[in-house]
């Protein structure tokens, strides 16, 4: 949601500079780092509970998973945007597909893509966190995944990177605090810690964190505020996020992301699409397609995955 009133906060500059005086970019900016915070703790916990089921962890399953649940509907949206003509080069393309877009020079992508550097950042940590956790184990994972992360934000500071940057080296702490965070998540101190004063406090040392661009505090305080409703599923709030409307909005969110881009396009460009791209029917429009994404595309291949796994599974012994 955060992603969406930044992209359409568009609507309500004319030019870019003041766009970023207006601080919409922003919102977008920590959205992505909460999504990460969420992603890191939602992914290490399965993968946890897993391992307390089984006694292994499947990387196979793992990984076919994750590949029937981020790439048809990523390249569905990129067949569409290619054939429109709307990507700029052969290498953005590539950049898209091996998941190098966060590392692609900005004069070398295009709008269309930009957002994909994020779903390169979480497909690297698919690709080495779940390893590391069978390798370090399920005891002890947590120490190098809290030694990254300091070191990530000692590269970051070291080379004073931009809000934006999208890098995977500036962008690890995110999601690892929230994967380290899921290695206490049941345990009774973190109940007894996480009261709501204590979730106050930590939702104001947020937003002085965001003022002040602290992003290893904010990517510590995102998911501890995540663990907390997770926790206290009777709190107010925690009964708010469980609404049905944002329940719904939250299945529908991957479809969501990858197809607003298209149609949330910043107002002093050329619009490619015309009226399409233009308030209300942009939002609209986004909203039609990530619903048609969801049902068509997204969860059909989501079960053809998990069935898929679960078959190769019952043929060979699980990787502990």
């Amino acid at each position: 949601m955060l992603v969406l009133w930044a992209h359409q906060g568009n609507v309500f500059y004319r030019s870019p500079e003041a766009y970023l005086r207006g601080g919409l970019f922003y919102f977008g900016t920590w959205g992505v780092l909460i999504f990460f915070g969420l992603s890191g703790l939602l992914i290490t916990k399965l993968l946890l509970e897993e391992h307390t089921r089984t006694g292994g962890i499947d990387l196979k399953g793992f990984y076919i998973r994750r590949a029937f649940r981020i790439l048809p509907p990523m390249l569905v949206y990129l067949a569409v945007v290619a054939a429109a003509g709307l990507l700029q080069s052969g290498r953005e393309v590539w950049s898209c597909l091996f998941f190098f877009r966060n590392y692609l020079p900005w004069q070398l992508g295009g709008w269309y893509s930009g957002h994909l550097w994020s779903l390169s950042v979480e497909e690297h940590f698919y690709l080495f966190w779940p390893a590391l956790l069978i390798w370090f184990g399920v005891r002890r994972a947590w120490i190098p995944a809290v030694l990254v992360s300091l070191a990530c934000a000692g590269w970051r500071w070291y080379l004073n990177s931009a809000p934006g940057d999208g890098r995977t080296d500036f962008r690890l702490d995110s999601l690892l605090l929230g994967a380290a965070l899921a290695f206490v998540l049941d345990s009774p101190w973190l109940a007894r810690l996480l009261n709501p004063a204590a979730w106050v406090v930590a939702m104001g040392l947020l937003f002085g964190a965001i003022w002040l661009d602290l992003r290893l505090c904010s990517s510590l305080l995102i998911p501890l505020l995540i663990a907390g409703t997770v926790i206290h599923p009777k709190w107010p709030l925690s009964r708010a996020l469980d609404w049905a409307p944002l329940r719904r909005l939250g299945r529908i969110s991957y479809s969501l992301y990858l197809w607003q881009q298209l149609f949330l396009y910043p107002p002093w460009q050329p619009m490619p699409t015309g009226w399409a791209q233009k308030f209300p029917v942009s939002l609209a429009a986004a909203f039609a397609c990530a619903t048609v994404s969801y049902y068509l595309v997204e969860r059909p291949l989501i079960r053809v995955g998990r069935r898929l796994a679960i078959s190769l599974l019952s043929r060979e012994p699980a990787l502990v």
